[in-house]
């Protein structure tokens, strides 16, 4: 081959990874637009994403640090599984600023302000360890520090601490109650279930863990006047275990063949539980 056609080859091979690189930016470009409007779309279907991140990456991060020591006790579940119960309950309910939602075992608080600005409900919490009311508590002020003057959601929460054991009565504002109560030990379903079923005739819903590891439990709160409707599947963040969670609807109180109130719910399971 000639110096000549050895140089017009060169440059044809020049011509075609010119073209390849253009090929390449061009698809790359493209990619970027698609990615861009599919956030845009998804910014405008919710409304509430920022702040729904925010909330993960506030609370979150303590969630994850004490999941990592060790805590025994205490899991998060995955921001998508937050979502497949946010889903569920506005399928069910049409939530307002008067209604109120109560997370039993609220942990550092992370289910309590998703619900606070995706139902437009005010939250209460409730946690027994201290250490995680602590921390509940630092990551509200910062995230209060970026949300306070906003308008979108209801600014009205809670985190408290507190022992249910020593609960007498669910709140009369009370409208759902949330238990990631994977953990609860016998003695506390048991009072849960009777503290649901002497509730006062705000609630109407009750979301629970725990009924799907023992069937027992869930025997336990339809004895308690609830009804399920469904599940949602999700996932925890510490270790990517199952979890899923199912919604009951509270049914008229139940009343005993005299009129008055029924027998407490934990009456029928009591030798089922006897083995836990």
């Amino acid at each position: 081959m000639s110096a000549k056609q050895k140089e017009q080859e060169h440059q044809r091979e020049k011509q075609k990874l010119k073209e390849q690189r253009q090929k390449e930016r061009a698809l790359h470009t493209q990619k970027t637009q698609l990615m861009n409007m599919r956030k845009r779309l998804e910014k405008e279907k919710s409304p509430y994403r920022e702040i729904v991140d925010t909330i993960h990456t506030v609370f979150g991060k303590q969630g994850t640090e004490l999941a990592h020591n060790g805590s025994s006790t205490y899991a998060e579940v995955t921001k998508e599984t937050i979502t497949g119960i946010v889903d569920m309950l506005k399928d069910h309910h049409e939530y307002k600023e008067d209604d109120c939602l109560f997370d039993a075992g609220s942990g550092i608080g992370t289910m309590v302000f998703r619900m606070l600005v995706e139902l437009h409900c005010c939250a209460l919490g409730i946690e027994y360890c201290n250490h995680r009311t602590f921390l509940a508590a630092h990551a509200a002020i910062n995230f209060f520090a970026e949300y306070r003057l906003d308008e979108r959601f209801n600014q009205g929460t809670m985190l408290a601490l507190g022992d249910l054991y020593n609960l007498q009565q669910i709140p009369k504002q009370v409208t759902t109650l949330i238990m990631y109560d994977e953990a609860f030990p016998p003695g506390l379903m048991l009072h849960m279930a009777d503290l649901i079923q002497a509730a006062p005739p705000n609630l109407q819903f009750v979301v629970s863990a725990k009924v799907n590891r023992e069937s027992c439990y869930s025997q336990l709160l339809i004895n308690a006047g609830l009804t399920d409707l469904g599940n949602v599947k999700g996932s925890k963040t510490n270790n990517g275990g199952a979890t899923t969670f199912t919604l009951f609807k509270r049914l008229e109180p139940l009343m005993n063949k005299d009129g008055g109130s029924a027998a407490p719910a934990t009456t029928s399971v009591l030798p089922a539980l006897e083995k836990y």
